[in-house]
């Protein structure tokens, strides 16, 4: 199944922000991040998918459209 993802800000990949990632079915958001290889702590990335915000373990369907934010700190 494809998955279209949209990496904001210092996720992006070589100047790409939306990725279109071929994906098995039954995969998770969980599975998605490790496949992108992000390092960042999960407690640092909103996960939004369908404009809904997700959790790590929801499993994803053909044609979902998944952003993955940093969290911005700041005082």
């Amino acid at each position: 199944m494809i998955i279209v993802v949209h990496l904001h800000t210092i996720l992006q990949r070589g100047g790409h922000n939306r990725l279109e990632i071929e994906m098995p079915i039954g995969s998770t958001i969980g599975d998605l991040i490790s496949l992108l290889d992000i390092e960042l702590s999960l407690e640092d990335i909103i996960l939004v998918v369908n404009n809904h915000t997700a959790d790590i373990d929801q499993i994803l369907k053909e044609q979902d459209i998944v952003h993955l934010i940093p969290a911005i700190s700041g005082g």
